[in-house]
């Protein structure tokens, strides 16, 4: 299995599942809950196969990871092309540009926010960031098919691009920048944070159209980057009236 793309958690293989991305299943052979009933009966549905095993066979496999007794082989994740997603004209809520993220919890964490808030899509960096692996899947709790996620080599040429199309596109700053609350993000926004330790890099910086600013209390230097992409979305969602989404 170790070359094989693998998820694994109940709500991971759920949503793979409605996506059309799952091709085998292993989960344990004893759920007194029935946590993952309603997953494996409608793969069965499917013509999937589901095999069930012992907890050790799934252990030696995932080794520490949490995988709530259910693991999946799945078609690998497809990135998105920016100028296809722009080009589709479908996009309402913000664009998250995420800076060379490392950390796979905290990419997870703000995908499952940006599906929470109603994004249009997430844009990442090619190199020396984190892409979707199994852990951002687990992470993201089910929700990493129902944000478009855009790979771009240049993050620079991806805001230039964003521009064309007539986005404002905001950086997020600890120290830096105008409060938040203070600046108008309604309409078409696209709002870039940088990695955990070193913020935005320069060039990234320097096509933006501003810098935001979170308030925080007198000591604290600054929020985890997916607890800044929530409060981001947050504003955004409230300053245009909760109305992109659809569903509120």
């Amino acid at each position: 299995m170790a070359n094989e793309e693998i998820i694994y958690g109940k709500h991971a293989v759920e949503q793979a599942l409605q996506a059309g991305r799952v091709k085998r299943i292993w989960a344990l052979n004893r759920d007194p809950e029935g946590v993952r009933k309603a997953v494996l009966r409608e793969a069965e549905e499917m013509g999937i196969r589901v095999d069930l095993v012992e907890r050790r066979y799934l252990d030696d496999r995932m080794g520490r990871a949490n995988h709530q007794g259910i693991i999946a082989k799945i078609v690998p994740f497809a990135y998105r092309e920016l100028d296809n997603v722009l080009a589709e004209g479908k996009l309402i809520g913000p664009i998250l540009i995420l800076d060379k993220i490392n950390d796979p919890g905290n990419l997870g964490n703000i995908i499952r926010t940006a599906a929470a808030f109603g994004a249009g899509a997430i844009i990442l960096p090619k190199d020396r960031a984190v892409g979707v692996t199994p852990t951002v899947e687990k992470a993201a709790s089910g929700m990493i098919d129902l944000v478009p996620i855009v790979r771009e080599t240049n993050l620079a040429s991806a805001i230039g691009k964003l521009k064309d199309a007539e986005y404002w596109v905001f950086g997020a700053d600890a120290e830096e920048g105008e409060f938040i609350s203070g600046v108008d993000l309604t309409g078409k926004v696209a709002v870039a944070l940088g990695a955990e330790a070193k913020g935005l890099g320069r060039l990234v910086r320097e096509k933006c159209d501003g810098i935001l600013r979170i308030p925080m209390a007198t000591g604290v230097e600054s929020l985890n980057v997916a607890a800044a992409a929530a409060i981001c979305l947050y504003e955004v969602a409230r300053q245009n009236g909760w109305s992109y989404p659809g569903n509120w």
